[in-house]
């Protein structure tokens, strides 16, 4: 049910996860939750501190990766290809 982030790649020097966020017009909570690939390892984060270290967390080629909000209202998937997907299951602003 999530739909491609057209013109988004996350492999792209240029990647900026807070204007992803905020073209997509997604409200963002004080944290967030990344789920890896496997869905067996979850890690809670402070918002703020994921957009400003993305490029540290994120590995291309080898990590897909959920980020849910903490308030369970939105999701955004990174494949391992950089392809950015989305899902609103809440209100947006």
């Amino acid at each position: 049910m999530s739909h491609v982030v057209r013109g988004v790649n996350a492999d792209n020097g240029n990647f900026d996860l807070r204007d992803v966020l905020s073209r997509l017009r997604f409200n963002v909570s004080q944290a967030v939750f990344l789920v890896w690939s496997s869905y067996d390892d979850i890690d809670e984060m402070k918002a703020e501190d994921l957009i400003s270290t993305f490029s540290d967390i994120w590995y291309p080629s080898s990590d897909d990766l959920d980020i849910i909000d903490g308030t369970m209202q939105w999701i955004v998937s990174i494949d391992h290809n950089g392809t950015v997907r989305a899902l609103s299951v809440g209100k947006m602003k």
